[in-house]
């Protein structure tokens, strides 16, 4: 049986370490998108791993995060340019150095591809993992079918899960006299 691109990319994405993953359409809501109207955008989630925050602890876990992610771009440039499909990976924190603007949101690829909300901090929430995620985007030239983008939060319509819930609400709050 001859499988389909979609199907090998998907399963190509999931011998990652890719949580989840969707496909974006961007068509008309960035300048990047007249080259590139599709955006894959994957999801590596993260768990600090010590009990007291320090921000030597949180920076070591980023790093972790941001090689295993590195690793994940590596190959999914591979796995296009041996199907042959025009893309464009965006960077970690990549900005034009001149304006400081990012050189594509990623947010707005992982909201486009169904994956989470924007909560109220700003921070992507997912239904899974909550904020603590690491996005990755590549802009794509393919005709593929996209994923549904979210359109109001998972707690409105039911489908965040009680644990992240539970560890949202359990969060310490900020106290400046400590």
């Amino acid at each position: 049986m001859v499988q389909s691109r979609v199907e090998k990319l998907s399963s190509f994405l999931f011998s990652l370490s890719v949580a989840d993953w969707g496909i974006a359409d961007i068509s008309g809501l960035h300048p990047l998108s007249e080259a590139f109207p599709k955006a894959l955008s994957v999801l590596v989630p993260y768990s600090p791993g010590f009990k007291d925050y320090t921000e030597k602890d949180f920076h070591n876990t980023l790093k972790k995060v941001n090689a295993l992610t590195d690793d994940i771009l590596s190959e999914i440039s591979g796995f296009f340019q041996s199907e042959r499909i025009k893309y464009r990976y965006i960077p970690q924190g990549g900005q034009d150095p001149e304006s400081l603007l990012a050189l594509f949101p990623h947010k707005l690829a992982a909201v486009r591809a169904g994956l989470g909300w924007i909560g109220k901090s700003s921070l992507l929430i997912t239904r899974k993992y909550g904020p603590r995620v690491r996005l990755s985007t590549v802009l794509i030239d393919w005709d593929i079918l996209c994923s549904e983008p979210v359109v109001h939060h998972f707690a409105v319509s039911g489908g965040i899960s009680g644990t992240v819930l539970q560890n949202l609400s359990r969060r310490k709050r900020y106290d400046p006299d400590q």
